[in-house]
């Protein structure tokens, strides 16, 4: 008769594990060698900060919710020289009222679903509304978490405006919404496809799909860009961000790789280069 395996919880395995780590003894290293390593881990340690101190980084747990109206609260990411970064949230039956775009916005729905008219907009879909550009109210029937690019939340004056202007005749390029399901994948590189949404004079936003264990090349990354992690986790450079959580690189962050452990969906806007633009 065999003898069946050891469970991993079983005392006698326990016991052998302890067994064999009482056996291993440490290794000395001769003195010239273990400062060469202990030299090697500072410079990295301090390599790293350095890079993340180019980098501004926004966590799912951080605070920084702000009311916008009764039902509605907006946490800010980034504020550059023309344009924000908000996350918005809606609970159930809030909206936001009729207004007029004077920037390009982008929203990025990250759950739930909103109504702009007769359009409805569900996790997942994209939605683009050129400057000049106006909806009516905006409101969530189930509550919703969106992110938005090129909004006026936070400058009082801008929002009064927006909302003001809203009312004169309609002007400027309507919007467009493109559906989860919809767009092209394209293979970027092994592992890694990308789904344009918005490609500008020298801008461009889209969705990254990165497998587990695969990596974006330095070389097709964002010099300057925004990075917000829609599902799973992935590293920008050393740094891991799961689902709901924000990285900007600045203009002078250094060469970075995306990549994931466990697989990652991140949405990207920015500078990024030639080849990426172009696949």
């Amino acid at each position: 008769m065999s003898t069946p395996p050891l469970s991993p919880d079983d005392e006698a395995s326990d016991t052998l594990q302890q067994l064999l780590a009482a056996a291993l003894k440490p290794v000395a290293l001769e003195p010239a060698r273990s400062d060469a390593l202990r030299s090697r881990l500072l410079a990295r340690a301090r390599d790293s900060v350095q890079a993340r101190a180019r980098h501004t980084r926004i966590r799912a747990s951080e605070d920084g919710w702000a009311r916008v109206v009764d039902g509605v609260r907006a946490k800010l990411l980034n504020e550059g020289a023309s344009t924000r970064s908000v996350l918005v949230e809606f609970e159930p039956g809030a909206a936001l009222p009729m207004h007029r775009h004077h920037e390009h916005e982008q929203c990025l729905v990250l759950r739930g679903d909103l109504q702009m008219d007769d359009l409805d907009i569900r996790a997942g879909d994209y939605h683009e509304a050129p400057a000049g550009s106006r909806h009516g109210r905006v409101r969530s029937t189930g509550g919703a978490l969106i992110y938005l690019r090129g909004v006026s939340l936070g400058h009082t004056g801008r929002v009064i405006r927006d909302m003001v202007t809203a009312w004169l005749p309609t002007r400027g390029s309507a919007p467009h919404t493109i559906r989860a399901g919809e767009g092209l994948w394209s293979d970027l590189s092994p592992g890694v496809q990308a789904k344009h949404l918005f490609d500008g004079t020298d801008e461009a936003s889209m969705l990254l799909r990165v497998a587990p264990g695969a990596r974006v090349p330095k070389a097709l990354a964002a010099a300057e860009g925004e990075y917000l992690v829609i599902e799973g986790e992935g590293f920008v450079g050393d740094a891991l961000l799961r689902a709901g959580e924000y990285d900007y690189a600045h203009a002078d962050a250094d060469d970075f790789e995306l990549s994931s452990d466990v697989g990652a969906l991140f949405y990207l806007h920015g500078k990024v280069a030639q080849a990426l633009r172009t696949n």
